[in-house]
């Protein structure tokens, strides 16, 4: 749908941008405790069974090649509002909504993952 310029639109327009920053910077977060999670890993007899270590390494490369589509896609989405928030006149559609409800979940979600990956993590290294 067309419409008119229209300040308040272009300021949701530029929440939503903001929300992106914000989802950008969860990313990161991500990355930095993987790398975290990575060195535990490292270490020598961090979990007395052998093949524990291996398999949390299994579930942290699942999780880092997941980040890696994640801030894929919120780049992507980033870039559909910089140029919506450029133009003249706003050619809206329902993707976009789409997308952010997408992408929110998304986040969320591999913000959970670590976090239960990471609370496992410490869970077999104290039945240890």
């Amino acid at each position: 749908m067309k419409t008119l310029p229209d300040n308040e639109l272009n300021t949701e327009l530029q929440e939503l941008y903001l929300t992106g920053k914000q989802w950008l910077s969860d990313v990161e977060f991500l990355s930095i405790e993987q790398c975290f999670l990575h060195s535990l890993l490292n270490q020598p007899n961090f979990f007395s069974i052998p093949n524990a270590a291996s398999r949390f390494a299994d579930d942290l490369v699942r999780t880092e090649g997941e980040e890696r589509q994640l801030y894929l896609h919120i780049l992507g989405f980033m870039n559909q509002l910089e140029l919506l928030i450029c133009q003249a006149t706003i050619n809206l559609e329902m993707q976009l909504i789409e997308d952010f409800s997408l992408l929110q979940t998304e986040v969320a979600d591999a913000l959970g993952h670590l976090k239960a990956l990471k609370y496992r993590m410490i869970e077999q290294k104290n039945i240890n």
